[in-house]
């Protein structure tokens, strides 16, 4: 069985675009393009963050008013149809141990990070961006570097993303297709030896 994609959007925040998660659930671009997002509200995202960057003192809650919350973002996002997209900003400050325990919720499903930084700074190269989450994505290409305009707005925020999924998806079919070509050509030298013998 193929593994499930899930595209994190890691940020850092999108100016202009407080509740990511809400305004890219059901866009139209990204229902489009076969990307999901896991139906829940902001505030259960912002949770989710809480929980796992280990913030509840510094935002005034119990620790067990946000345990679970990541797991089940994961849970919603597992029983998705296709690609999953998770926007979760807040996520690129993680260190390394809470980028662990996210990753914890997400075994199983092939990892694309996507960070949206104003403008690319000239020379960093798209690992260095992601900080420690970088040691989770498997292949350099599953790293997605989106600068963002100058007045960003969630319709363009939703096209990007779904432009990027859409461009792993064709470079993922490019990568089958190159294989099966190899395949291919190896049968069909087997089968010249044994008409030959």
């Amino acid at each position: 069985m193929a593994k499930r994609t899930v595209y994190l959007h890691l940020g850092p925040a999108v100016p202009g675009i407080t509740a990511p998660h809400e305004a890219l659930r059901d866009h139209p671009v990204l229902v489009a393009a076969g990307v999901a997002l896991p139906a829940l509200d902001q505030q259960a995202m912002d949770r989710a963050d809480v929980e796992i960057r280990r913030r509840h003192k510094a935002v005034g809650v119990r620790r067990k008013d946000v345990e679970g919350a990541w797991a089940k973002v994961c849970r919603k996002a597992y029983k998705l149809k296709g690609d999953v997209l998770v926007s979760q900003p807040d996520f690129l400050d993680a260190d390394p141990d809470q980028v662990a325990l996210a990753m914890d919720g997400l075994v199983g499903m092939r990892l694309h990070v996507i960070v949206t930084p104003a403008a690319q700074p000239e020379g960093a190269a798209a690992a260095d961006l992601v900080g420690p989450w970088a040691a989770y994505v498997k292949k350099a290409s599953r790293i997605h570097v989106l600068p963002v305009g100058e007045d960003p707005t969630a319709d363009a925020l939703a096209a990007d993303l779904a432009r990027v999924v859409l461009e792993a998806r064709e470079a993922e079919v490019e990568r089958r297709l190159l294989k099966l070509t190899k395949q291919r050509r190896r049968i069909r030298e087997r089968l010249t030896r044994v008409d030959a013998a």
